[in-house]
């Protein structure tokens, strides 16, 4: 799913992923998207991909290795913490 917003929003958005334990989102600088998804059964956040975002709404800027010959990729990561759903929330 493609999210676009517009940049006069005042509303909060939430995107809640049910039944997973961990959620990662990376953000692309050269093409200023983010990219929400799952990673399946490895630390590479190219797993498939839920949601594409225009920009950078979390301010990722830390990079984490993820293993290979590729450049250290800007990724956040939320857990569940005991429940069974992530929220994500996308500030206004």
């Amino acid at each position: 799913m493609h999210l676009t917003r517009m940049h006069d929003v005042h509303a909060c958005v939430q995107l809640v992923f049910q039944g997973c334990a961990r959620q990662f989102a990376c953000y692309d600088p050269m093409t200023d998207m983010t990219l929400v998804g799952l990673v399946p059964g490895q630390e590479k956040p190219d797993g498939w991909v839920a949601v594409r975002l225009e920009g950078n709404p979390w301010h990722i800027d830390h990079s984490a290795m993820t293993g290979e010959q590729c450049p250290p990729v800007p990724m956040r990561e939320w857990q569940a913490t005991g429940q069974d759903a992530i929220i994500l929330r996308l500030p206004a």
